[in-house]
This record gives structure tokens, sequence and C-alpha cells, in this order.
């Protein structure tokens, strides 16, 4: 991604250390802007990891935050040279009452309700390690030679300065680490010790791209019949549908009209964590070009739907969409984005396409698999963070069923490994 100049003001950071487990110190900063001092290290150090780490991406989210919302960024050292980052955003979580989803005993549900969890929407200030519009393991990276638990010692010390420094403009009422691999996380182990409630959200879906791919009528020749109809049904369905990439200009010409129907998706979102602005949508448009995907759906002249994405490394990252709940059905808006996220994946040569989470069943239709992640979240209180420990485990994520959507050749000649 470009490298815009920095302002010239420069960031303001605290510098602390830590040494713990035996281990030399990490050194670490916690800075209030992404134009940070070692802007070079950091892009060589993330270069692979996350399009979500990437200082250009940051900055954009950065410059559309909405009032209240803030950023911060950790920078982590050993020995002069940089061998961890990390960003933190403070934002608000607002969810569907516990008592909706909770499975658990009588001394658990009296629990529940006496702290009164059960019947009431959940609506907290949280400071996210991660990124609250993606699905997936982006908010930290440490060069892999940094032992697991100096690394979570170090991450979890630098969230504390940032909460501290964050407070200053009302109270958080707790952090969360978000979307770490829930089958083998080396951090996992740690973060629990530090008294990290374990949260299973809905699993992220993704599909694995047979290279034999070139075009999308190749991939749908792998469908089992039924798959196949439905996918071409949904294509039948849009014809009236006249999709187009658009620039900062046309964004700015439907700006009402596109955040209608980013929120009308949003609104129906079981979890929602922060929302983003339009001025994030612009920026990103503004400052990453073609690598930022950014396409609408028009009825005539109407917008009727959008999607968003990033290739990195090989793998498309479909991000965030909108589309209007009433023409869905009449003109299949909503798998004909699935389905066009698919197509740009095999246009642009990806070996994965990672959907994100929601509409489970759906995405399982097109051959997406399930990626389980787990959440990881402290209360700021011992008594509500003691009772998360205990609820966390019982609490299920609701998903449809899953669908094996290829034929049984196909799957015959293709065994998959795990995913994720």
């Amino acid at each position: 991604m470009a490298d815009p100049a920095p302002p010239p003001n420069a960031p303001k950071a605290c510098l602390f250390h830590l040494g713990r487990h035996g281990g030399s110190p990490l050194a670490f900063r916690v800075l209030d802007s992404m134009d940070a001092p070692a802007g070079s290290a950091w892009d060589a150090l993330v270069a692979s990891a996350s399009p979500f780490l990437q200082r250009p991406y940051l900055r954009a989210v950065e410059g559309g935050l909405p009032p209240g919302e803030a950023m911060r960024y950790a920078t982590f050292h050993e020995g002069g040279r940089l061998v961890g980052v990390a960003c933190f955003q403070r934002t608000r979580f607002q969810g569907r009452p516990l008592g909706e989803r909770f499975q658990g005993g009588p001394v658990l549900s009296f629990l529940a309700r006496n702290l009164r969890l059960a019947a009431r929407p959940l609506d907290f200030q949280v400071l996210v390690c991660g990124n609250p519009m993606a699905a997936g393991e982006h908010g930290f990276h440490f060069d892999p030679a940094i032992e697991p638990r100096r690394a979570v010692e170090a991450l979890l010390a630098a969230l504390d300065v940032a909460r501290r420094e964050l407070e200053g403009t009302g109270a958080i009422d707790g952090v969360l680490i978000k979307d770490l691999d829930a089958a083998s996380h080396p951090y996992g182990e740690s973060l629990d010790r530090h008294a990290f409630a374990g949260l299973r959200p809905e699993p992220a879906m993704a599909l694995r791209l047979d290279p034999s791919w070139d075009s999308f009528e190749a991939y749908l020749g792998c469908l089992a019949s039924k798959y196949r109809v439905k996918a071409r049904r949904a294509y039948a369905k849009s014809q009236a549908l006249r999709a187009r990439d658009l620039g900062p200009e046309d964004l700015l010409r439907f700006q009402d009209r596109w955040m209608e129907l980013f929120d009308a998706v949003h609104r129906r979102a079981e979890n929602r964590l922060g929302r983003p602005t339009f001025a994030t949508f612009l920026n990103l448009r503004r400052t990453l070009g073609p690598e930022f995907i950014l396409r609408g759906y028009f009825q005539e002249d109407a917008l009727v739907g959008f999607l968003t994405g990033f290739v990195w490394e090989g793998v498309l990252e479909a991000h965030l969409v909108g589309l209007d709940y009433a023409l869905n059905q009449e003109l299949s808006i909503y798998p004909r984005l699935l389905c066009d996220y698919l197509d740009l994946a095999i246009a642009r040569g990806c070996r994965e396409l990672h959907y994100g989470r929601t509409a489970s069943e759906i995405k399982s239709t097109l051959g997406a698999e399930p990626i389980e992640q787990v959440c990881y979240l402290r209360h700021r209180d011992c008594l509500p963070n003691q009772a998360a420990r205990l609820i966390a485990p019982r609490l299920r994520p609701e998903t449809g069923p899953l669908r094996r959507p290829f034929t049984q050749a196909w799957y015959g000649l293709h065994a998959q490994p795990a995913l994720g």
C-alpha cells in the first residue's frame, strides 16, 4: 500500500519496560497516532501479516472515527529491534441479552439474573485489540522468535497503559482481544491465566479456491446440481442489477444512501462492535486506491447494494457490505454479492476467500467452511468478570446447518486441511 508522507507534528509516546517469566524485558511504546517513528520497521514486520495492520489502512480508519472513539498503537522492542506491533480502539459494543442465548444450570442462571445480565441488552465501552469491522486476528503481530508468554505480558501491559490514558474521556468497561484461533493458539493459555473470559463468536466462513477454477463457470462445474442451480438462479434474479466500481466522487454523490444501506445490514447483527462512518469508506477509497475493492449495485440509477474488500497475500478479505432488504428477495442482492466476491477472488488469482461472519448457512452453500475463533474479554470489575468467566462456556453462537455443495467426486480429489 502506498505510504503517504506523515504530518509535521510528532506523536506522543509513552515508554515502559516489562520483564517477566525469566526472559529479557520487552520495551514498548504506546502511541496516539499512526504517524509514528520507525514506520519502515513497522512496515517490514507486518509486510505479510494482515491488511488491517498496514499503516495506510490504519490512518484511513483513524481519520474516520466517530465522536467518542479513539485509537492507540503499540510497538514492542527487544535490544533496540522492533519485534511486535498492536493496534487498539476504544469503541462501543452492543448485543442481544445473554438470556436469549444462555444455556446453563440453575446456579449460573441465578447469577446472571441477579447481575442483571440475562434480560438487559448488552451495551458498554470496550478497548479492542483487533479490528472491530473484520473477523480474524488483526490486532497484533509479533516476531515468531518472541515466546508467546512474553508477548502476552507485553501486550497486556500496553493495553493497560492505553486504557488508563483513554479513560480520561470516560470509563472503559472492559478489554477485548479479538478473534484468536480456537484450535491451537499459543496466547490462549496465558490470557486465561490473566482472568480473561473466552467467548466463542459465530465462526467466520472461508473458502479455499481450487487452482483449476480459472473462471466462475469452472467453479460452478464443480458444484452438485442443486447448488449449481441455486447459484445460477441468484445471477438470473439479479440481471436487473448493474455493478460498477466506484471512486471517491461516486461515493460523495451517494453518501446518505450509502450509509442507509450499510446501517440496514449493521442493525441486523447479533453483536455490533463499533460503527464505521462515511468518512471511513471515503478515506479507504482515497488512501488505498485499487487495493481497496469498492463496488456499487444499481437498479437503473438507484443504488441498492454495495460490497467492499481487500486482496492481500493471495487472500480476498470480504469487508463491509450494504443492501436494500426491501428489494433483496426480488433482486437476490445478497446472494449476488457473495457470488461476486468469489468471482473477484478467482479473477485475481486468490487461494482463499474470507467471507467473515454471519449468514454461515448461505455461505456454506457456496463451499465456505467455518473457522472457529475465540474472543478474550476481561471486565474492569472483579465480580462481573468472574461471572463472565463462568457464563462464557455456556454461551452458544447460533448458526444454521452447514452444507457440502461440491460433488462427491470433487471432495474425493480435494481432501481439505483445516482452514485458519
